[in-house]
């Protein structure tokens, strides 16, 4: 399974220059050696960080359901039924979310992001989930030993611009929803400057 995993390099000198450059990898390992005093990182939450201890609420299962979903309103004529799918197959995924144990998709992720953030490195996460399932994501997270409000960009809750709607970022975490990542994630940074 690939995991995306985007890494910020600041160089300051007369200005603030960024860099950035969105690493495929198979291990969490692999990104040891472009970790520095002047990264960011910003992980991915489901099939990254976590991931269910069954299938049931897995991103594999989310997509599935919603593609039986979609071909069964369309056979029975049923109207909007790709948007029909998606908002029930939506709703009953975080459901599950709220009641379901997760694991960490690598065992040393968790003890990795750990020495960053003693290093002082900034460290959070971009997901498509939505805000609402804030607090079971935080509850998640914390029952497999990660605490991204450690070393987070900020402390305040920021409202951000997105492609779609509003998106959010609370307590290490940016909830882009359904809008674009890369749309909220650059509007996150231009929020902060």
């Amino acid at each position: 399974m690939k995991k995306l995993l985007t890494l910020f390099t600041f160089s300051t000198l007369f200005s603030l220059s960024l860099s950035a450059q969105v690493k495929e990898i198979q291990s969490i390992q692999e990104i040891r050696p472009e970790v520095n005093s002047n990264t960011v990182v910003v992980f991915d939450i489901d099939n990254t960080l976590l991931e269910p201890l069954q299938t049931l609420g897995s991103d594999q299962w989310f997509e599935d359901h919603k593609k039986e979903l979609t071909e069964f309103y369309l056979n029975h004529n049923i109207p909007d039924a790709e948007k029909k799918a998606f908002e029930e197959t939506l709703s009953l995924w975080m459901a599950i979310q709220k009641v379901t144990l997760q694991k960490p998709v690598e065992a040393e992720t968790p003890a990795l992001i750990k020495s960053w953030q003693e290093q002082g490195i900034t460290v959070f996460a971009l997901t498509a989930r939505p805000l609402e399932l804030s607090q079971t994501t935080q509850a998640q997270l914390k029952s497999v030993g990660i605490d991204l409000t450690v070393t987070s960009p900020v402390q305040q809750e920021v409202l951000i611009d997105g492609n779609v709607e509003k998106a959010n970022y609370r307590q290490g975490i940016v909830y882009a929803g359904s809008n674009s990542k890369g749309y909220v994630l650059s509007n996150f940074f231009r929020k902060l400057k």
